[in-house]
């Protein structure tokens, strides 16, 4: 139960990265060579199912629910996390995958009363608002073959770091999904012929010969150092830094993980 909660997180993620690219709206996407081979759903179109209520709409509740669940929403009791919904008289709550907050929808007789934001913490409300738009999970009936690229807009600055092990990486999620084959998944020349099309920020310590006629900026780097749960000494780097007027940014591989080390850090 927990893999597949995790695999809906992510997927509700992803779907949430591509509206956000799609819409142009300010923020920063990582994309892994795993996900960058795999064939997405073609942009035409796609905005078009979500789903969008307005107070003061006449809605059929029934209905509603029913589009959440084809969306591939999961109804449960009450909502934890996002992808959820759940159904107390006239009141739903659902917790869409490109919202911070989960959504209370509440119902007069058929027509849509009152739409607020609250917290999942303490089920208090939030904001009060006047429409909501809900990004579906799961998106049927559409072609999956547009690139990653197709969804950028003009404004966007791809940024592809260390060339080298990206395509390594590139082949290598190919051929560890080989099941899936050309109908899922962009091959490793697919994925170079990709970026050769599209102008690019290359950051590389690694020699590589992919891109040969790019333009070069030299970044001062350094290697991170190689904490081992040695807290005190992570505090005193970072303690280090901000006396330094740098503003340190510390990327994890997972959210818990980076709640973890928050909770940590706060405590020392």
């Amino acid at each position: 139960d927990r893999v597949e909660t995790k695999n809906q997180e992510v997927m509700a993620e992803r779907i949430a990265a591509l509206e956000l690219m799609l819409k142009g709206t300010p923020g920063v996407v990582f994309v892994t060579a795993e996900a960058f081979i795999q064939k997405l759903p073609e942009t035409e179109g796609l905005l078009e199912k979500n789903l969008s209520l307005s107070l003061g709409e006449v809605e059929d509740r029934e209905e509603i629910l029913a589009k959440l669940v084809a969306m591939g929403y999961e109804r449960t009791e009450q909502v934890e996390t996002l992808g959820q919904f759940a159904v107390r008289g006239d009141i739903l709550d659902v917790f869409p995958i490109n919202l911070s907050n989960p959504i209370r929808i509440e119902w007069f007789d058929t027509n849509i009363d009152a739409v607020r934001s609250f917290s999942l913490a303490d089920q208090r409300a939030i904001k009060t608002l006047d429409a909501v738009e809900i990004v579906p999970i799961t998106v049927h009936d559409t072609i999956y073959n547009a690139k990653l690229f197709a969804y950028l807009g003009k404004n966007s600055l791809p940024v592809l770091d260390e060339p080298g092990r990206f395509f390594e990486e590139c082949k290598k999620a190919y051929s560890d999904n080989k099941e899936a084959g050309e109908d899922y998944l962009f091959t490793q020349d697919d994925a170079l012929k990709m970026c050769h099309g599209h102008k690019l920020l290359i950051t590389s310590v690694l020699t590589h010969n992919y891109f040969p006629k790019a333009s070069q900026v030299t970044v001062p780097v350094r290697a991170a150092t190689p904490y081992n749960k040695n807290t005190d000494l992570l505090v005193k780097d970072l303690q280090g830094y901000l006396a330094e007027g740098i503003c340190p940014i510390i990327e994890m591989s997972s959210k818990e993980k980076a709640a973890s080390l928050a909770e940590n850090l706060t405590r020392s």
